[in-house]
């Protein structure tokens, strides 16, 4: 709403009072700020201890990540692609290991999927090109999917 002409004096909410500052705050004893500080200096110091132990020289080089369970992560969308895949399916029986397991059962197939079909996709791109030049033969939309 606009006004347009001035509030008489006895209305209410005319006459403005002057606003009084907030009480200023009393500043926390050094022993409370204590304990803030020794926190933040025990996380910093635990991820410089981390940082060192990962070795930042060899973080930063161009190299193949090899070791602990990356060969399983590798293994999984192969076998989805090569065994499960033509079925139909996303779980099943891997007869690898001992006497098999449950594969797809406990993980979350969708990364799997997605990896699959990277592979696939750059098989058949592989596929359609020409040897010893690398220049692509046509669209491929003929060609059938890889399998194996």
């Amino acid at each position: 709403m606009v006004a347009t002409r001035p509030a008489p004096a006895d209305a209410p909410g005319a006459q403005v009072e002057a606003a009084t500052p907030p009480p200023a705050r009393p500043r926390r004893p050094w022993w409370e700020r204590l304990e803030i500080w020794t926190g933040a200096a025990i996380v910093v110091a635990c991820c410089v201890f981390v940082l060192f132990q990962l070795q930042p020289d060899l973080l930063l080089r161009n190299t193949t990540t090899a070791g602990g369970d990356t060969g399983a992560h590798v293994w999984w969308p192969a076998f989805l692609r090569d065994h499960l895949l033509p079925q139909g399916r996303i779980a099943g029986w891997a007869p690898d290991w001992y006497a098999g397991f449950p594969a797809g059962q406990f993980y979350f197939p969708f990364p799997a999927l997605r990896a699959s079909g990277r592979g696939i996709r750059l098989r058949a791109r592989l596929a359609r090109t020409k040897p010893g030049t690398g220049a692509v033969r046509g669209r491929g939309d003929d060609l059938p999917l890889l399998q194996g």
